[in-house]
């Protein structure tokens, strides 16, 4: 109602930024500064990606946070981030699919949760593979040589 009302006379309100929602969303749950930082990191990527434009910021800032908890390994559920950001679970989800394609696969790397929605991951039949407890290390040996292929490309490219 307010937002009608200062439209009505001829004032602009100004969105809500996602930096400031992500740490709203961080102090609310309790997070690290650790993870804030992070989730900034990442808003920030995806901005260069283009991968923002278009969402609702408190969305995005949502699952910024859940992608950078679970890179930091601090225990976060995606239901309490996405209640404590009063949006979806499915939307945090959805955008959180998005970012995790953005991220490094050495970051990716860190989690299984994060790994099982990378690109460059290697192809698993079994998607009960990238549960914690039963992270094979048969695919975390494919994704260190993986690294070290991509490790190897980069420093060959440079010396050129």
């Amino acid at each position: 109602m307010y937002r009608i009302i200062l439209w009505s006379i001829g004032r602009r309100v100004p969105a809500q930024s996602i930096e400031a929602a992500a740490s709203r969303i961080c102090s609310s749950l309790g997070l690290s500064e650790r993870v804030r930082k992070k989730a900034v990191e990442i808003i920030g990527r995806a901005r260069g990606k283009h991968v923002v434009e278009g969402r609702n910021p408190a969305c995005f800032a949502a699952a910024a946070v859940y992608v950078a908890s679970i890179a930091l390994r601090e225990d976060v559920r995606e239901g309490t981030v996405a209640n404590v950001a009063q949006v979806s679970s499915v939307t945090v989800r959805n955008i959180y699919k998005k970012i995790v394609e953005i991220l490094t696969l050495e970051e990716a790397s860190t989690s299984p949760t994060l790994l099982r929605y990378h690109p460059e991951c290697p192809p698993v039949d079994d998607p009960n593979l990238f549960r914690e407890r039963k992270f094979p290390r048969k695919l975390k040996r494919q994704v260190s040589l993986l690294l070290e292929a991509v490790k190897a490309q980069s420093a060959a490219g440079e010396k050129v």
